[in-house]
């Protein structure tokens, strides 16, 4: 017995030992990668990226010194402990994946605010950076009120910050978005937590939900969980709802068949407020396109759920109440946000953009194809990343080998047939300009057919990790002579399909070689998905994952580049004296306004997310309706003073620009203007405009009224 202790005791010391050396040699390392590569990229020195990288490499070291199944055994039992502490200190150190650094390139900086640790801030992600994040910062800048429901600082005027986009309120509704209650402890902490705390959700619940289709095959799981979280479409539409409506969606199927399964009251219960939460945080997305579609696909998975249960439950009194009570509680919360929101609802859905959108399908395939090039996109630049990324899908093989593997082996029916009923159509829709009849009894009409790629490709993902999982030895599929022609010929047709719908200079002989070659092998192991073949394909899907999804967005630290600018530092200070003022940004849109509404500036051009009529009137009076269509829209508003008459452009379907004659100035009670260019001669017998600061091509006024 005493030998064993001791012999344990060796052992135990050894580990220590050889972790307490790969902890140092991985400080050492990471701190030589500062000095010799990160010091010149990044133009400066930072304890942060050495404590990431570090980390980085002590996790992967640790995979050499403790045996694989050990060490996954452990994460996997205490996974959600370590999300917990993981997340903490992310948001403790104050880390998110914003884009806000591309402020730098429109406010001049003093040097004191580079936030940016690792990874490249991407100005195509603007829905983010230059809207959704300095809205939800307004919500922290009102002195009177703490995270208002309705804010006088965006447009200006009262707006309804819960509808449409992520912004943090304080008020029970806001059970139905859990990311954004880190708001409540300022702007770095929220920030921070809405951000890394979704990518942690969605990896823990995409792993759970695949441990569902899988029947508890954790390698398979693990996988499934990369290649939906990390999944380029996800990452490049990060701050668009994607990834709370797969949070929420997949977490839904999750508390159901923990619900059907519990034994214990408590279990249940606790799973009933998890359906609710699930139910409100999917309905609160506001993102019609993705509501409807990836409705379809979970809708396609609860059937499966229920087919499946449909033996060992039998429903009882008690179930009956519970079910009652969640229902009831999700209506009261729904009815208390359409109180507080319906006027605004009305007026989203009667604008001109995007209510009015009526989509037949088609013109879809410009990025079903995406996963070709997808994994090359945070390396090489391209017009438009979100526009082509795809999920991680190698559509139409997944769909095609689950056919095939149901008709031969005669398994897998419940599951299969109601998703490749739904890949039937989405297909449809994507490639397919139906009618009206169609679109409406369908709902695909609020659907575009390049939103509903991502949705078809979440499904062939769902398939290929139930091949993955069900797949046995015995199983007939394709041959290996057969499988190799396929592949071929199959990527042949989808690298050429693909190489037609982006811009041509993007898909370089390199890209296209590495591509096709990834394809045959892919496609190769699909085709022909044996034993051996499955953990190639696992494999290959992993590096797929991390490679095309990890460094998409950055790493920055803290809001200093939005606050520790020497403009916002006027703007506070001119605000903390005067908040009740408007402003507006002259001669240059968006993302300037709002910048402004994220130092609590009340701008009155900042994004309209839904018209300011009253403003409207202001400026032309009895003629708004006749230019309604112009106005009525969600846009980026460009003001320009002139001294002709007023007059209203639209540039481009978010976006309109008003030529504004300087003497509207006063009736729309405007006192501040913040401009590109010098503006004295807008000076008159009325009104004086006097300079409160200027620096690099920023210019402040002070409206004051002469008379």
């Amino acid at each position: 017995m005493n030998r064993k202790i001791k012999k344990i005791m060796t052992e135990n010391k050894k580990l220590i030992f050889k972790l307490g050396i790969a902890f140092i040699l991985c400080i050492a390392v990471s701190i030589a990668l500062e000095i010799a590569i990160f010091k010149n990229m990044y133009q400066n020195m930072t304890f942060d990226r050495c404590l990431i990288i570090s980390c980085v490499l002590y996790f992967i070291s640790i995979h050499f010194i403790i045996p694989l199944k050990k060490l996954y055994d452990f994460i996997y039992r205490k996974r959600y402990i370590i999300a917990v502490i993981l997340l903490l200190a992310i948001v403790i150190l104050g880390y998110s994946g914003s884009s806000i650094n591309m402020y730098d390139i429109y406010i001049a900086s003093d040097g004191s605010d580079n936030t940016e640790v690792l990874g490249k801030s991407r100005s195509i992600r603007s829905d983010e950076w230059a809207v959704n994040t300095p809205l939800s910062f307004s919500q922290n800048m009102d002195n009177d009120k703490i995270l208002p429901y309705n804010s006088s600082i965006v447009r200006g005027t009262d707006t309804d910050m819960f509808t449409v986009i992520h912004a943090p309120v304080l008020d029970i509704v806001t059970i139905g978005k859990p990311f954004t209650i880190g708001y409540l402890f300022g702007n770095t902490i929220g920030l921070s937590f809405w951000w890394y705390g979704r990518l942690i959700a969605l990896m823990l619940v995409s792993f759970e939900f695949c441990m569902i289709i899988t029947n508890k095959k954790k390698l398979i799981s693990l996988c499934g969980m990369l290649i939906i979280s990390l999944a380029p479409a996800v990452q490049w539409w990060y701050s668009n709802f994607l990834p709370d409506l797969l949070i929420f969606g997949q977490l839904a199927i999750i508390m159901i068949v923990k619900f059907i399964e519990a034994t214990k009251l408590k279990v249940k219960i606790f799973t009933a407020i998890g359906f609710a939460i699930s139910s409100l945080g999917y309905i609160f997305s506001f993102y019609p396109a993705w509501i409807i579609s990836l409705g379809y696909v979970f809708l396609a998975i609860f059937i499966w759920v229920i087919y499946q249960h449909r033996k060992i439950y039998k429903i009882n009194k008690k179930d009956i109440l519970i079910i009652c009570f969640t229902i009831i509680f999700v209506g009261l919360i729904g009815l208390r946000y359409y109180l507080l929101s319906s006027d605004t609802l009305n007026a989203v859905m009667n604008t001109s953009y995007p209510g009015d959108r009526f989509e037949l399908g088609g013109n879809g395939i410009e990025n079903i194809f995406g996963y070709v090039y997808n994994i090359f996109m945070p390396y090489k630049d391209i017009s438009n990343a979100s526009k082509f990324s795809a999920m991680i899908s190698f559509y139409p093989v997944p769909a095609i080998i689950a056919l095939i593997y149901m008709i031969r082996n005669k398994k897998g029916y419940s599951f299969i047939i109601p998703l490749l009923v739904v890949t039937g159509l989405f297909t449809i829709w994507t490639f397919i300009s139906t009618n009206e009849l169609f679109a409406k009894v369908t709902l695909l009409y609020l659907v575009t057919a390049k939103r509903i790629t991502i949705p078809l490709g979440l499904i062939q993902s769902y398939l290929i990790i139930y091949l993955l999982a069900n797949v046995q030895k015995n199983d007939k599929i394709l041959g290996q002579k057969t499988s190799g022609i396929l592949a071929f010929f199959t990527t042949i047709t989808v690298l050429y399909i693909a190489i037609k719908q982006i811009p041509s200079d993007y898909m370089g002989a390199l890209i296209g070689c590495i591509a096709g070659i990834m394809l045959v092998v892919a496609f190769y192991l699909l085709y022909n998905l044996n034993e051996k073949n499955k953990n190639s394909l696992i494999s290959l899907l992993m590096v797929i994952a991390i490679i095309g999804g990890i460094t998409v967005n950055p790493i920055i630290k803290g809001t200093d580049t939005i606050y520790e600018k020497p403009l916002a530092k006027k703007v506070q200070e001119i605000v903390s004296k005067d908040k009740n003022a408007l402003w507006v940004v002259e001669g240059y849109g968006f993302p300037i306004p709002n910048y402004l509404v994220a130092n609590g500036a009340k701008t009155i051009n900042s994004t309209n997310y839904y018209p300011n009529e009253d403003m409207i009137e202001t400026i032309v009076g009895e003629q708004k309706e006749n230019i309604k269509e112009i106005w009525n829209r969600y846009a980026h508003i460009t003001i320009n003073l002139v001294k002709d008459e007023t007059n209203f452009v639209v540039t481009r379907s978010d976006c309109y620009t008003i030529n504004l004659n300087y003497k509207k100035l006063r009736d729309l009670n405007v006192k501040y203007i913040l401009s590109i260019r010098e503006l004295v001669e807008f000076s008159d017998e009325e009104i004086s405009l006097q300079e409160q600061y200027r620096q690099t091509g920023m210019y402040l006024y002070e409206i004051k009224n002469k008379d």
